[in-house]
């Protein structure tokens, strides 16, 4: 598998998204220290943006936006 496959479905792998490519992923991974630093970095942001609060728009900004 090439860097730039690996890279198109990192999110997907990150996620837990059970695909047939999974081994071919690891396999890259295990090779590929590039791949395997952007994979660290992306799985890091994830965790970070989850632990971030919901915010809610105030009522009427949608409006706002459209006029």
């Amino acid at each position: 598998m090439q860097c730039r496959e690996v890279e198109c479905i990192i999110p997907s792998y990150l996620k837990g998204e059970e695909t047939e490519t999974v081994s071919l992923i690891k396999a890259h991974l295990e090779g590929c220290k590039s791949c395997r630093e952007v994979t660290d970095l992306l799985g890091t942001l994830a965790k970070d943006f989850e632990k971030l609060p919901l915010i809610k728009p105030e009522k009427g900004y949608l409006d706002k936006i459209h006029s």
